[in-house]
């Protein structure tokens, strides 16, 4: 929505995505644990996004 609505600019919806896609890994996955470094990026990007975009 945040895309469509020209909110974000596509490079910033790409991370985003990355950052739903490494929340995925940590909720959902049976397959593996997150690595602790997709979690230091999670939450870095998490704070990223905040500051940068709201």
């Amino acid at each position: 929505m945040l895309k469509d609505a020209n909110v974000t600019t596509l490079p910033q919806w790409r991370f985003i995505q990355h950052l739903a896609d490494i929340r995925n890994i940590c909720d959902h996955a049976k397959g593996r644990e997150p690595t602790k470094e997709e979690i230091e990026d999670l939450v870095a990007g998490t704070e990223k996004v905040l500051k940068t975009i709201f």
